[in-house]
């Protein structure tokens, strides 16, 4: 059982690896759009329309690919201030009720856009 867990965690290391390398290339995808819309906006009096609207879809889908990766590190946004307060049992109840949660609104935007 313990070779599967590794294996399962070595294969979604790598996913999760490979969605950050895509969420780093969008970032770079939103600078070089941007400064392509400035440049035509302010050179050349021609601003492009559609940029705004890819640029803010590509802003969501940064967020979506990193925040695996994330949450992997233990990275992510969280409320401390109660937490380093409880017992370490406590603190372990604590993460598990986090991840549950964050795996309930993963499922709610699922399936969601999966309709």
């Amino acid at each position: 059982m313990t070779r599967a867990l590794a294996l399962a965690a070595r294969l979604l290391g790598a996913l999760s690896q490979a969605a950050t390398a895509a969420s780093a290339l969008g970032v770079l995808v939103s600078l070089a759009l941007i400064a392509w819309a400035v440049v035509m906006r302010y050179a050349f009096n021609r601003p492009p329309a559609w940029v705004d609207d890819a640029v803010g879809f590509l802003l969501v889908g940064i967020v979506m690919l990193a925040a695996a990766q994330v949450l992997r590190r233990g990275e992510h946004i969280g409320v401390d201030l109660l937490t380093t307060r409880l017992g370490p049992r406590a603190q372990r109840w604590a993460q598990a009720w986090s991840a549950l949660a964050a795996l309930a609104a993963s499922l709610v935007l699922v399936l969601n856009g999966w309709s």
